[in-house]
């Protein structure tokens, strides 16, 4: 290997037949014990020391410390196929509740959509009406004397809805209705 064609040595080739020759001699010293080995777990030879090589390297792969290593050395997590399995079950379950509740809220939103529709000229109508109150409401003044200086509409409305549970609407309406003098005629408020 070390000579030429024509027989004289060449020193240059000395490294590369060394490298071809080790790379050789692994190859070969790989292959006849994945061979031993592979007869071994096959029960066609039975070979102590490679039953041993086995068994050590099955432990070491079971050690939890060595799963740990590969997991934090990967950044992965190694489980069971029966672990894997049931996470893809759970998987396919969350996204047929996604693809469900996506339909629900769709369906929700076009409701909120049909009713605001509805809603709209209700609140237009609404507004106007309490824009064009004839009982005066939007004139409350509130702060005008009744009963001879005793208090004023405000204290008034607030004895109303305490006394007897009317609303601040309902005690405005009757106040302004049975006593004129708390409607302010002269300041007209818009309402808010």
């Amino acid at each position: 290997m070390l000579t030429t064609d024509d027989g004289s040595d060449d020193i240059r080739s000395l490294p590369l037949s060394l490298v071809k020759d080790v790379l050789t001699g692994m190859v070969v010293g790989f292959v006849v014990i994945s061979s031993v080995i592979f007869l071994d777990h096959i029960n066609i030879l039975h070979i102590q020391s490679a039953h041993a090589f086995r068994e050590n390297a099955i432990a070491i792969l079971n050690d939890p410390e060595t799963i740990a290593n590969i997991e934090e050395a990967g950044n992965i997590k190694i489980i069971t196929p029966d672990q894997h399995d049931k996470m893809k079950r759970d998987l396919i379950k969350f996204h047929e509740t996604i693809k469900e509740l996506n339909g629900y809220i769709r369906k929700r939103e076009r409701q909120i959509t049909e009713l605001n529709a509805e809603i709209a000229p209700l609140r237009k109508e609404l507004n106007d009406t309490i824009a064009n109150i004839t009982w005066g409401y939007h004139q409350w003044c509130g702060t005008c004397k009744w009963g001879g200086g005793v208090g004023n509409c405000d204290a008034r409305k607030q004895y109303f809805r305490l006394e007897y549970a009317h609303s601040e609407i309902s005690a405005k309406y009757y106040i302004i209705k049975n006593h004129p003098s708390c409607k302010n005629e002269t300041e007209s408020v818009s309402p808010a």
